[in-house]
């Protein structure tokens, strides 16, 4: 009796670790901190108009990477603090762009693939797209205006996401944003790196079908010992 009880809490465990890592393979990691390289370009020019290395700080995001079906299945880029960056080249040299906030999140056709590029630790290329952007700006200097909306989408973009050590997540070439200055188009790209991510815990309605699993396994081992022992006489 003592070796069926046995076997049968085992295979309650077992359950409840299969199902653990079921729902383990897609994690989930929180970003605190990072930062987007920012480029800004006017019509379909390729020449800088910002300093090199020029950057705006972001104030948080949440990536998805499942590293069995290796996809990237969702994320999410924000900034709410308003940050200024300044043209030093072009037409409009000395124009101050502030951005007031920024968000960036998968568009409807969103698709995403993955491979492992080295180890350790675990290294994981990427290519995702498509990629929609949208925030709030305004601008100061030869040309001024007041907060108004300006969006950008990415075809597709490249990155890495490193697990193990210091997690990161590296991004490349996505579209922050267009928007026009006097009659002319300037877009906003950057390349955005993420580090220092924290795994987001199994939702508690995990834990508690969990709980729920191992409380009906032992609740049939009490009922056996009862069904086989009615007199609930000592053996």
């Amino acid at each position: 009796m003592k070796a069926k009880n046995t076997l049968a809490l085992s295979a309650a465990i077992l359950g409840l670790a299969v199902m653990y890592r079921a729902n383990a393979a897609p994690v989930t990691y929180d970003f605190t901190s990072g930062f987007v390289t920012v480029s800004a370009f006017q019509g379909s020019g390729n020449t800088d108009l910002l300093s090199p290395g020029t950057e705006i700080n972001l104030t948080g995001g949440q990536v998805t990477f499942n590293s069995t079906a290796l996809t990237l299945p969702s994320f999410q880029f924000l900034d709410n603090t308003p940050q200024t960056v300044t043209v030093v080249g072009g037409l409009f040299s000395g124009e101050q762009i502030t951005v007031q906030s920024w968000n960036a999140a998968p568009d409807a056709s969103y698709s995403s693939s993955a491979f492992l590029s080295s180890t350790p630790p675990p290294t994981y290329g990427f290519t995702a797209g498509k990629i929609d952007a949208s925030g709030m700006f305004s601008l100061a200097g030869p040309v001024n205006q007041t907060s108004k909306p300006f969006a950008g989408t990415t075809n597709s973009l490249t990155g890495q996401v490193t697990l193990g050590g210091t997690d990161m997540i590296q991004l490349t070439g996505i579209t922050l944003g267009s928007f026009v200055v006097d009659g002319q188009t300037i877009t906003l790209k950057g390349d955005i790196v993420f580090e220092g991510a924290t795994p987001v815990p199994l939702p508690a309605s995990i834990w508690l079908l969990a709980s729920g699993v191992a409380l009906l396994g032992l609740t049939q081992i009490n009922q056996r010992r009862v069904l086989g022992n009615p007199w609930k006489l000592r053996s």
